[in-house]
C-alpha cells in the first residue's frame, strides 16, 4: 500500500509538469504585460518577462500553485537590467494565491505597497523594491503564510513611524507554524519607519545587511489584535513573561514572543542606526554590516 501511494504521488507530479506551459511577456509578445497572463496561470506554470521594459502595477495573483508544482514568474534580464513593474497601489498583491516564486525583478512606486503578501508559500528572490512612498513589502494580518526573501535589496521605502519598509505579518490560525525567513538581503537608506518590522509567528533572519533605517533597524513583535479579530488579548503578558527565545548556532532569530495565539505589544527588540546587536537572545549574529554583492540600482 504504502508502495501504491508513492507511485501515484510519483505520477501526479509527471502529469503536473507535463501540462505545465510556458508564457513569456515582453513588449514584442504576444503577451505584453503580466495582467495578460495573470488569470491564464495553473500549477507548475512558468512565466519569463523581458527585462530592460517597464510593465504597469496593480498586478493581482489570484491563482495558486501547489507544494509540489509552484507556479515561477521569471525576470529576465535583458542588456543586463531587470523588467520593471511600476506604480499602482499595490505594484504586486499575491491574494490568497499561494505557492509562487517570483523572482528578477525591479519594483517601485506602489503608493501604499511596493509588494502585498497575503498568500502562503510565497519565495521573493533576486529582487529590487525601492521608492515606494509607503510600505515596501506589507504581510496581510489575515490569511498570511510563509514567506522568504531572498537577495532581495529594499531601499527609499517608508513613511514616518508607521509605514515601513518592511513590515511583515502571518495568520497563525489560517496558516500556523508560519515561517518569515529572511536571508542575504540588504535595506538601506529608507524614508521612514523601521527598516525591518515582523508580527509573523516564526522569524529566520540571518545573513543580511540592515543599516539606514530611518526610525530604527528591527522590532519583532506579535500579532495585531486589531489587524486580525481572531488575535486574544488576555494573557499576552503572563506568556510574554515566560517566554525567552534564543537564537540557535545557525543563526535562527527564534520566536519573539512565545506566546502560541495571543497578542503580543511588547517590542522584543528595537535596533538603532549604528548597528545589528550581537545579543544572542534577540537578533541573529550573522547579520553583518556587509554589503552584498547584487546591488541592484
Amino acid at each position: 500500500m504504502k508502495h501504491l501511494i508513492v507511485t501515484l504521488f510519483i505520477v501526479a507530479c509527471c502529469v503536473s509538469s507535463a501540462s505545465a506551459i510556458t508564457y513569456q511577456v515582453g513588449p514584442s509578445r504576444t503577451y505584453q504585460k503580466l495582467q495578460d497572463v495573470a488569470a491564464l496561470l495553473a500549477p507548475g506554470d512558468l512565466v519569463e518577462v523581458d527585462g530592460n521594459a517597464t510593465y504597469p502595477g496593480d498586478l493581482i495573483l489570484t491563482r495558486p500553485g501547489t507544494v509540489v508544482s509552484k507556479i515561477t514568474i521569471r525576470g529576465l534580464r535583458v542588456n543586463g537590467l531587470r523588467p520593471v513593474i511600476s506604480g499602482g497601489t499595490n505594484t504586486i498583491e499575491f491574494r490568497l494565491s499561494d505557492h509562487y516564486i517570483f523572482e528578477g525583478f525591479d519594483v517601485t512606486g506602489g503608493s501604499f505597497r511596493g509588494i502585498y503578501h497575503h498568500a502562503d508559500d510565497i519565495t521573493i528572490r533576486d529582487t529590487v523594491v525601492h521608492d515606494c512612498p509607503a510600505h515596501g513589502i506589507l504581510g496581510a494580518d489575515t490569511d498570511s503564510g510563509s514567506l522568504t526573501l531572498e537577495y532581495v535589496e529594499i531601499y527609499h521605502c517608508g513613511s514616518g513611524t508607521g509605514q515601513h519598509p518592511l513590515y511583515m505579518a502571518t495568520d497563525e490560525f489560517a496558516h500556523p507554524g508560519s515561517v518569515f525567513r529572511m536571508q542575504y538581503c540588504y535595506l538601506h537608506d529608507q524614508n521612514g519607519g523601521n527598516n525591518i518590522k515582523s508580527r509573523a509567528e516564526r522569524n529566520e533572519i540571518y545573513y543580511n545587511w540592515v543599516s539606514g533605517g530611518f526610525y530604527g533597524e528591527i522590532e519583532l513583535i506579535g500579532p495585531d489584535p486589531h489587524g486580525n479579530h481572531n488575535v486574544n488579548t488576555e494573557g499576552a503578558q503572563q506568556r510574554l513573561l515566560s517566554s525567552r527565545r534564543s537564537a540557535d548556532r545557525q543563526g535562527r532569530v527564534r520566536d519573539p514572543c512565545e506566546m502560541g495565539r495571543g497578542a503580543c505589544e511588547h517590542r522584543v527588540e528595537q535596533l538603532g542606526p549604528d548597528r545589528l546587536r550581537t545579543d544572542p537572545n534577540r537578533v541573529d549574529w550573522h547579520n553583518t554590516p556587509h554589503k552584498p554583492r547584487f546591488h541592484g540600482h
